[in-house]
């Protein structure tokens, strides 16, 4: 053969061969920013909905962690955080808390020990996993159920001018024997302590010293700015005592503070001084929705299981979530939500801003397992157009044009949602479980059956007629049994003593 056509044929080969793995690189190169944007949309760029490729997976009550990860190692060897199929863990859940790390006859005895029956058991875990990993775990055997990871963003909220809320040059606070009382105050504590509607803006709050100071209100949110003057202690004891607990963060790459200040407004009606329904409670602040208030349901879980550990570790053990977000039914949400009140944590949560069924909404729909889930109502006492209605709603609460803590400058603002309805009632909650040891199931029945009855004027069919209520008892107590409080208020530094907005 002609050496020039040999030379031709090598140089043809040669281009080809080289073609090949150019293009094979290209694709590869391909295959790998594609995957690799996958996991940055998906970690850093979180928008309402079904996050792809994230999910809950939920175990069956006799699968625990240290058999598997000592005996067949399964979750261990299916994770890793390869490139390739860029699965990995994000949390483990385990309520209670020795229900996975144990053995199950371990288990077992600490039940035994404790003296009941958990009937209502959370196992599993979250992850980012590949089609090959996802289907991995559907199979498994010791594997209840797994779902898509959900994005949901904290319920809309109507920002209001705060033009008419300028505050009254004869706002005071007036002692009389344990009980204070806050004379011009805003319409909606006023309403939380009267069944009849006050008309004539002469609104008035009556608290006591106490005013829950030995019950834990974990506002699971966007965080707490804090260092608001508001959550300073203002009457009698520690009188510059900052109330804010800085609990866990479980948004990745943002600090733990309020970048958005839901969370300081839903605190402030909760548990701050002046704007507070109850004005001594612990406010722990737990991060779970982020800077532009979405957040995912794996992390809500999370901040659950935490408020719930944290809480076993107080002296009292007395504590309400306050879940101010909605968003889709989220299966393993329900089943997390369900665990944590059948181990002693009272919730109270937001209905949901859509103007349709709270049943078909998470927390929204959880009543029937002891969330106390709350509608809106305005200072008229006609149901907000936005609020979500129907069987599943508990109870309604103020929660239109209602001014709260804001996190710039110590200032203030006013919002509206069911949002703002649900920490109303988380207040109440405290103050009731303050005075009184109760179930969450107790407490749940407590809070309608004090409520007044009646009163929303356009209210649908379905949903209850009740305005959350706060009794005498929650603020007239046994002198003997509560710290001893200032007996008299100094008529010359009385911003110092509360702080009246």
């Amino acid at each position: 053969m002609n050496v020039k056509i040999l030379v031709a044929i090598q140089t043809a080969l040669t281009l080809i061969i080289t073609s090949s793995l150019y293009l094979i690189m290209i694709r590869l190169n391909e295959i790998i920013k594609k995957k690799d944007e996958k996991i940055v949309n998906v970690d850093k760029v979180l928008k309402p909905g079904i996050i792809n490729d994230h999910y809950i997976v939920v175990l069956n009550d006799n699968a625990t962690f240290i058999d598997e990860f000592s005996r067949t190692n399964w979750i261990k060897s299916a994770i890793d955080d390869k490139v390739e199929n860029f699965s990995k863990i994000t949390h483990y859940y385990s309520i209670p808390s020795y229900a996975a790390w144990n053995t199950p006859s371990e288990s077992l005895k600490i039940l035994n020990k404790e003296g009941n029956k958990v009937n209502n058991i959370f196992k599993g875990f979250s992850a980012r996993l590949s089609p090959e990993m996802y289907q991995y775990f559907s199979k498994h055997p010791y594997v209840k159920y797994i779902e898509n990871d959900v994005a949901v963003k904290v319920d809309d909220v109507i920002e209001e001018d705060i033009n008419d809320e300028v505050p009254r040059k004869d706002n005071e606070v007036n002692a009389e024997g344990n009980v204070y009382y806050l004379s011009h105050c805003r319409w909606n504590l006023d309403r939380l302590e009267n069944h009849d509607r006050t008309t004539n803006n002469n609104y008035i709050y009556k608290f006591s010293y106490e005013s829950a100071s030995n019950v834990y209100i974990y506002i699971l949110d966007t965080g707490v700015y804090g260092d608001h003057s508001t959550f300073t202690d203002k009457i009698g004891g520690d009188v510059r005592k900052k109330r804010v607990i800085m609990g866990k963060n479980f948004v990745d790459g943002e600090r733990n503070a309020d970048l958005n200040g839901h969370g300081t407004h839903v605190a402030g009606i909760a548990g701050s001084t002046d704007f507070g329904v109850a004005k001594r409670a612990n406010i722990v602040s737990v991060k779970v929705m982020g800077a532009d208030g979405v957040g995912q349901w794996s992390n809500i879980i999370a901040g659950l299981e935490w408020s719930l550990n944290h809480l076993k570790g107080t002296s009292t053990r007395k504590g309400v979530v306050n879940l101010s977000i909605s968003g889709p039914e989220v299966q393993s949400g329900s089943a997390a939500i369900r665990s944590v009140i059948s181990q002693g944590l009272h919730i109270a949560a937001a209905s949901g801003n859509n103007g349709d069924n709270a049943c078909s909404y998470t927390p929204g729909s959880s009543s029937k397992d002891g969330v106390v889930v709350v509608g809106n109502m305005a200072e008229d006492d006609y149901v907000a157009s936005s609020s979500n209605i129907g069987r599943c709603v508990t109870i309604f609460a103020p929660g239109t044009k209602i001014t709260s803590a804001s996190t710039s400058n110590n200032d203030k603002r006013v919002m509206s949602g069911t949002s703002m309805a649900a920490p109303h009632v988380a207040g109440v909650m405290a103050l009731l479980l303050s005075v009184k040891d109760m179930t969450p199931k107790e407490l749940y029945n407590e809070i309608r059956n004090l409520a007044s009855r009646g009163y929303l004027r356009n209210i649908d069919r379905e949903s209850p007629n009740l305005i959350a209520y706060i009794p005498k008892s929650a603020y007239v107590f046994d002198r003997d049994s509560l710290p001893v409080p200032p007996k008299t208020l100094d008529e010359n530094n009385k911003e110092d003593i509360l702080i009246v907005q």
